[in-house]
């Protein structure tokens, strides 16, 4: 679903509302709720506080398949292993 959306709201190390965050991503505060808990539950470190939200304690490096091509030489974009 949207868990690499969350997280990479997240990856900033601050308090984010589950309001925030569910308007950003277009989804109920509830899916946000089964999103930190699903992410919780596969290892990711996310610090709730009633009243503030949700924060990412793990440094987290997103990586980004689109982003990564884009970086690449055009040459070595249409390349495959």
């Amino acid at each position: 679903m949207k868990s690499k959306a969350l997280l990479g709201l997240l990856a900033d190390g601050q308090f984010h509302s589950g309001e925030s965050l569910a308007s950003s991503l277009g989804i109920s505060r509830t899916a946000i709720w089964k999103q930190v808990r699903r992410a919780a539950e596969e290892g990711v470190r996310i610090e709730t506080i009633r009243g503030k939200g949700y924060r990412l304690l793990s440094d987290m490096d997103l990586l980004d398949a689109e982003r990564i091509t884009q970086s690449l030489a055009p040459d070595c974009r249409t390349r495959s292993n």
